[in-house]
Formats: C-alpha cells, sequence, structure tokens
C-alpha cells in the first residue's frame, strides 16, 4: 500500500529497484512462509518424540527426570508450568528477534512503500494464523498425528492468540507511524483519510477502516479468552467468541485481499480448518442423535442434597445409557442437553469406570458429574432437584482425551483430587484396584457426604482412599471423633471429623460410617509433599510412580512442585526411584 504525499512520486520500477537489497515488498511473502514451515517442523518433531516414546520403553533415566523436573514446577504469578512457559517464551523472543532483526525498519518516505518491519511483522501474523485456528479445534488433526491430546494445545491456543495480536498490533502502529516520522499529524491525517472510508469497506480506499476493525475483534477476542472472563459465564463466552471471530475474518479478508492476495492463502487454510471441525462435529452428533452411535441417547438425572441447590458440594450426576461400552480413564466427553440449551454442548470428564475387556460388548452406564455454577449447569441441576431421576435426552460427543503414558508401566499410581476432581480421579483408582494394581487416593473435599457421589461403586476397596475434610469450622458443624464403630468401619482421623450436617439430624451417624466405611478421613488440609515423600520411601529400587492430579489451580500448583523436587533428588542419586511421571487436570473449561 502505497500513498504519495510529495509532487514528485517514485514510479513503481524506482520503488522495486530501491528496495532490491532492503527488505523488498514483493519478495516479503517469505516471512509467512518461513514461519509457516517453521512451525510444521516443530510439529514433526513433536510428532516423531511422542510415537517414539510410546513404543520404546528405555528412556534414559537421569535426563527424563532432569527435563520433568525442569518442566514441572508451576510458577504462580502466569499460572503456568515452567516448561510451557519456556516454550511459549522461546517460540515468541525466536519471532520477535526474526522479525526485528533487519534494517532499515522505514523506508526513506511513505512514497517508496510500507515500512519493512509493519510488513514483516503482519507476514508474521498471517502466517501463525491457521495454527492458532487448528490448536482450538475441538476435532484436532494436531491431536491424531503428535499424540498430544486436543485440550493440552489450548493453552497453546490461547498464547498463540496472544503472539497474533501483538505481531498485528506492530504491523499497525509502524505502519501508521510511518507518515507522521515522515510529514507530522497532518501527513498521517491525510494518510488515514485516504484509506479510512467506510463506504469502501471491501475495496483498495477501505484498508485503514477495515484493517482497524479486524485488530478490534481479534483483541476482543484475545480479552475475553481471560480465564476470570470465561468462567463468568461460558455460554456467553462461546457465543460470542465465534460471532468474534467471524467479524475477524470478514474484516481481515478485504484488508489483505486489495494489495496481498497471496495472505487469503492462511485464511483460506484457517477457514478450513474451522468448517473441517464443525462438519466432522455435525455429523457425529447426527448419528448419535440418529441412534445410530454408542450411546442411547438417554441420561438419568440424580440430584444430591434434596431441596437444597448447594447439595453434596452442589452436585448433580447424570448416567448415560450405553449400548456398548468404550472408553478410558482420564477421558472426557462433550455433552449437549436439547431440553435445556439445544445449542450448545459442555465437555465433562467421565466419572466412571470403563468396563473390563470382557464386557467390553455390553451395556455399561458412563457417569457424568455436574458442578452447578451457572447457566446450562444450573439449569440441569434445578431439573435433576424437581425431577429426580427423570430420563432426559441427550446427545453425547466422545470420549476425547486421556493420559498421554500407560499406566501399566508404572508400579505404584497415587491420585491426588479436590472437590469435583474426584470425577477422573475416582475411576482411575477404581480401575486399577479392580485390576489388582497399587494405588492411593487422596481426596479433598469440604464434607464426607461427598462421597455419596461414588456409592455405587462397590467393587472399590475403599482403604485405599483418605479423604480430607476442607469443610466449615467446628462451631457450624457436628464433631464425629473417629473411633464411634467398630473397627469394621476403618474411619480414623488425627483431629475430629466434621460431617456438614447439625448434631440433631436423626440417623447422621450411621449415615456418616455406612458411607465412608472403610475410609481414612482426616480433618484440614492435605500435606501434598509429605504425602508424595510418605508414599515414595515405601517403595523400591527401580520402581516407577505415577501421580495423577486433578483440583484447584492452588492443589495442582503444590502437586507440580513436589514432584519437581522428586526429579531432582533422582538427578541428584538421592532417590531410588526408577521414574515420576505426572498428569495433571483442572477445574474449568
Amino acid at each position: 500500500m502505497t500513498i504519495c504525499l510529495i509532487e514528485d512520486c517514485p514510479t513503481s520500477a524506482q520503488r522495486m529497484a530501491a528496495s532490491a537489497n532492503a527488505d523488498s515488498w514483493y519478495k516479503a511473502m517469505h516471512w509467512a512462509r518461513t514461519t509457516a514451515i517453521g512451525c510444521l517442523v516443530l510439529i514433526a518433531l513433536l510428532a516423531i518424540l511422542n510415537w517414539s516414546r510410546w513404543h520404546f520403553r528405555y528412556r534414559p533415566r537421569k535426563l527424563t527426570a532432569a527435563l520433568r523436573g525442569l518442566g514441572y514446577p508451576h510458577l504462580a504469578f502466569i499460572d503456568l508450568s515452567l516448561g510451557i512457559t519456556l516454550g511459549l517464551f522461546t517460540l515468541f523472543m525466536s519471532l520477535f528477534i526474526w522479525c526485528f532483526q533487519m534494517k532499515p525498519y522505514y523506508r526513506p518516505g511513505v512514497e517508496w512503500g510500507n515500512p519493512p518491519l509493519g510488513i514483516r511483522a503482519g507476514w508474521i501474523a498471517q502466517a501463525l494464523l491457521p495454527f492458532v485456528f487448528v490448536m482450538g479445534s475441538r476435532i484436532n488433526p494436531l491431536a491424531w498425528i503428535t499424540r498430544v491430546e486436543a485440550s493440552r494445545w489450548m493453552i497453546w491456543h490461547q498464547y498463540g492468540a496472544r503472539v497474533l495480536l501483538f505481531f498485528s498490533v506492530i504491523h499497525t502502529f509502524i505502519i501508521l507511524y510511518a507518515p507522521y516520522r515522515q510529514g507530522g499529524i497532518s501527513w498521517t491525517r491525510a494518510y488515514w483519510t485516504t484509506y479510512n472510508k467506510p463506504s469502501n469497506f471491501f475495496n483498495s480506499h477501505g484498508r485503514m477502516v477495515n484493517g482497524t476493525f479486524a485488530l478490534a475483534a481479534l483483541s476482543w477476542i484475545v480479552f475475553s479468552s481471560f480465564a476470570k472472563i470465561r468462567n463468568w459465564n461460558y455460554e456467553f463466552f462461546i457465543v460470542q467468541h465465534i460471532l468474534s471471530i467471524v467479524a475477524f475474518l470478514i474484516s481481515l479478508w478485504p484488508h489483505v485481499k486489495v494489495s496481498i492476495p497471496d495472505a487469503l492463502y492462511y485464511i483460506y487454510a484457517s477457514v478450513a480448518v474451522w468448517g473441517f471441525s464443525i462438519l466432522v462435529r455435525f455429523f457425529w452428533e447426527t448419528v448419535e442423535f440418529a441412534g445410530l452411535g454408542k450411546w442411547k441417547g438417554k441420561a438419568i438425572l440424580q440430584g444430591f442434597g434434596g431441596d437444597e441447590m448447594s447439595g453434596k458440594g452442589g452436585v448433580t450426576r447424570l448416567v448415560v445409557e450405553t449400548k456398548r461400552g468404550s472408553w478410558e480413564t482420564g477421558q472426557y466427553v462433550y455433552l449437549r442437553v436439547p431440553s435445556v440449551n439445544p445449542f450448545q454442548s459442555h465437555p465433562f470428564t467421565i466419572a466412571s469406570s470403563p468396563p473390563t475387556n470382557s464386557d467390553i460388548d455390553t451395556p455399561s452406564p458412563l457417569t457424568i458429574l455436574i458442578s452447578s455454577r451457572s447457566g446450562i449447569t444450573k439449569r440441569i441441576a434445578r431439573s435433576a432437584l424437581s425431577n429426580p431421576s427423570k430420563s432426559i435426552p441427550v446427545i453425547v460427543q466422545g470420549p476425547f482425551g486421556g493420559f498421554g503414558e500407560k499406566l501399566e508401566r508404572f508400579d505404584k499410581v497415587l491420585v491426588i483430587c479436590g472437590g469435583v476432581g474426584a470425577a477422573m480421579g475416582w475411576p482411575v483408582a477404581s480401575k486399577l484396584v479392580r485390576e489388582g494394581r497399587k494405588v492411593k487416593m487422596i481426596w479433598s473435599v469440604r464434607n464426607i457426604d461427598c462421597l455419596e457421589w461414588f456409592n455405587d461403586d462397590r467393587s472399590f476397596d475403599r482403604t485405599d482412599v483418605t479423604i480430607h475434610l476442607t469443610g466449615p469450622n467446628p462451631d457450624q458443624t457436628s464433631t464425629f471423633s473417629a473411633p464411634m464403630k467398630p473397627s469394621s468401619s476403618k474411619i480414623e482421623s488425627s483431629q475430629p471429623v466434621e460431617a456438614e450436617t447439625t448434631a440433631s439430624t436423626p440417623g447422621v451417624e450411621e449415615k456418616l460410617f455406612d458411607i465412608a466405611s472403610g475410609t481414612v478421613v482426616n480433618s484440614g488440609r492435605c500435606d501434598i509433599t509429605k504425602v508424595l515423600r510418605e508414599y515414595t520411601e515405601g517403595m523400591d529400587q527401580g520402581e516407577r510412580l505415577a501421580v495423577i492430579v486433578c483440583g484447584p489451580t492452588s492443589m495442582l500448583a503444590d502437586t507440580a512442585n513436589a514432584v519437581a523436587k522428586l526429579q531432582w533428588d533422582i538427578v541428584r542419586g538421592k532417590s531410588v526411584l526408577g521414574e515420576v511421571w505426572m498428569h495433571k487436570e483442572r477445574f474449568g473449561w
């Protein structure tokens, strides 16, 4: 885009000759091409690494521990692991240095063409666009190629969009600053007026207005995707996110079409990725709705807590009828409830153990625990309370996700959960116990009644479960000092156990012990570092440990930091463990 504000303007041939050795505008597309190739190479290397890890058992013990010790620690100020932070920082700085290393940043004047720095930044941003789209897709080809589950790509999707916004801002600022640098505010005003006519939104004289709209839409997309806004109202987030993306693409298309049509290929690739995900999901849900999939399309609602909306931790259990069992522990599904909201589906962790190999072809109910927040989850909870055991139509898509490792590789497994995070942890522990594996589960909950969520799972020996009660202070609850019943009820406590019920409630003690029979119960928060240390002290030379944690951010951070310390103990020769691997999941969308 060239505008001449002087009398003697250079010809196109003169501009081309002047920029031949100074980052020519006519060859600038190589910045996007190189960026895209670099991203593809990194994805290919990740795929090779993960596929080789999946098929080859040998891993250098101390090197593996050192890499995990570097990658696992949690950085509270950014709420990311050190490994993810280093990866994001390295990629961003590589692009930043590459973009800014070539000079000059500006041409002699705007009559000689747009400043090279602004063009470079724009091309880099354009190349990142399809990768941001594919990393945020539910039907994610990268998950198949790299064996990195789709939800793991979301953090790269979110921060990739921020990097895209950064280079878009650089592109905009440099191009607008160029006329000011040459002729002050009057030149900037002339430059802006020439290319900022709303009536020319879709032609060459609307480059500023459509570019401004595209930048504004992208800024809103990034801002509205921050966790606090996203978790405030998930339904609103999804609707506005889709509308904002459509507005962004509609504005970006004419912005690049009129002067750099080659950039349209990156928009086409982005739309193709998004469209592919939508079409696959539509076909999938159509098959399920027609009754041709693995799910029957019916589910039973089971509310907890009687007339209390908060219930047992504010949780509703939804049991989906299946035609045949087929899922793995740690996986999740997308659930659409047409009677509540026919236009949106939400991700929920599968809270029931998968069937054994011998039962794989028989119907096995799939359980989902829904924590009541707002929107669809609150409406489902109200429906469960007003119509207990009601059968409702549902459309289930999945399962997705799972662990990146085979748990069979490990000699012992430690499962740490907080609140409704047990929806992932309990099925893991239950399945491993049934298989005769060594497993221990630590569960922090507000009150012991939350055990009722899994009261129908009688195959699980609850002596392997330790409950930590973190509910209200003692003067608001009844206190039961252990032991209160014969040894058949293995309730132990270093401090009095608290149940969130009033002392006058009839039969509360009997109910408490019936639910918690065989379970070790402690009051207060769990000291994860101490638990991990004590658990590993009983392990033999060369044994492998898997740590699985699902809960609030603080629990994930404590666990990650404790496991990272264990890794460095292995590196320094202070631990006899052969390997410690960790998988973590957090609450939220």
